[in-house]
């Protein structure tokens, strides 16, 4: 019995961490939607994603059919210079088709890379 409700709070202490996470999203992403703007406001998302939900963050968006890499945040901060070397190698070898926004190529980091940048099997 007691298991189940201390599962039961870890539960709902999860499901109240989820949805402060979006409310603070939320707050961050409210208002002008520039370009500029909204590049601040979506390295503000990735930085409240580490260390709370990811150990790395990448933000890249669609931007005159060409993909751009936004925002990289690393739970190690001096990973984030490799994680953007990385990031900046896959968005130059995807495709994006004017008609097809949707990449027609999705690079993988290989595991190499994947255990310089720290990467665990912990699915956040």
């Amino acid at each position: 019995m007691l298991t189940h409700e201390h599962a039961a709070r870890v539960a709902a202490e999860a499901r109240r961490e989820r949805a402060a996470f979006l409310a603070e999203v939320g707050e961050r992403l409210a208002g002008s939607l520039d370009d500029a703007s909204l590049d601040e406001r979506l390295a503000d998302v990735a930085a409240l994603a580490v260390p709370r939900f990811a150990d790395c963050c990448v933000i890249t968006r669609f931007h005159a059919a060409e993909r751009k890499l936004v925002a990289v945040k690393h739970v190690v901060p001096e990973q984030e210079e490799l994680a953007r070397t990385l990031c900046r190698g896959s968005l130059a070898s995807a495709t994006v088709g004017v008609d097809d926004p949707e990449p027609s190529s999705h690079p993988a980091v290989s595991s190499d890379d994947a255990a310089q940048l720290g990467a665990t099997q912990d699915p956040r």
